[in-house]
């Protein structure tokens, strides 16, 4: 139990505002869920390891902001509560922010 909860971070994506959830790192993708019924075509993102073409980390107003770019060419941004610890969780992947 306390190994999944290293591995569960409350984020806000940034879509036509903050939408709060949560990302979940799994063995082979990063899941973000919300709770938010009224956006049903982002209720749940699924982004596969392999499939992360980027990591961008950014600060806006101080506060941390992380973009996931896909291979198909989209690209998320999350505001990351403990992001220094998911990056950590990425890099284990082989995964590293650049820029």
């Amino acid at each position: 139990m306390r190994d999944q909860m290293k591995k569960y971070f409350p984020v806000s994506l940034c879509y036509q505002g903050l939408l709060g959830g949560g990302i979940r790192m799994e063995q082979e993708q990063v899941v973000y869920q919300t709770g938010k019924v009224s956006v049903p075509e982002i209720r749940k993102i699924v982004m596969r390891y392999e499939d992360i073409a980027a990591l961008k980390v950014q600060r806006r107003l101080g506060i941390p902001l992380l973009s996931v770019e896909i291979k198909k060419g989209m690209t998320y941004t999350f505001l990351v509560f403990g992001h220094k610890r998911m990056l950590h969780e990425l890099s284990l992947h082989g995964l590293q922010p650049n820029g």
